[in-house]
């Protein structure tokens, strides 16, 4: 299915590129088993000034399959979370489509609330913006 390879790709090219503030990985038993990148704001995360996002932004949230279920993927938002109040945001941005229906749940779970000033699109493909506020995010922050 052409997003997820898509998604894919965009994973690896950025492995390697310039903008990310911080490449977050997660680990089980010495394997590699989930990362996130966290961004300074839209210029640095999509290139894109026009969004207007000057907060922390996360992107590419991947979890291997067989980790899942696990709460890797909150950690992984917690410590983006954690690393963008040490540099005094007041907010954490992220983007995702329908396609990510499990994700959205966490996020919203977690109390990522709709951005829609935010939405852009991907070709035919809306990409919803979601963001929390840091200084009211304890549920967010708690490590139990």
């Amino acid at each position: 299915y052409a997003p997820w390879e898509e998604y894919r790709e965009n994973i690896r090219s950025s492995v390697y590129g310039n903008g990310p503030y911080a490449r977050l990985v997660a680990e089980l038993n010495g394997d590699i088993v989930g990362s996130v990148q966290l961004f300074l704001n839209s210029e640095a995360a999509y290139g894109r000034s026009d969004l207007g996002i000057q907060s922390p932004i996360i992107r590419l949230l991947a979890v291997s399959p067989y980790a899942r279920r696990r709460g890797i993927a909150k950690q992984l938002i917690r410590e983006a979370a954690r690393r963008s109040l040490e540099l005094g945001a007041r907010t954490l941005y992220l983007h995702t489509s329908d396609m990510m229906a499990a994700a959205v749940k966490l996020y919203e779970s977690l109390g990522f609330e709709r951005a829609y000033e935010a939405d852009t699109t991907n070709g035919e493909t809306l990409v919803k913006s979601y963001k929390i506020q840091l200084t009211d995010a304890l549920p967010l922050l708690q490590t139990s």
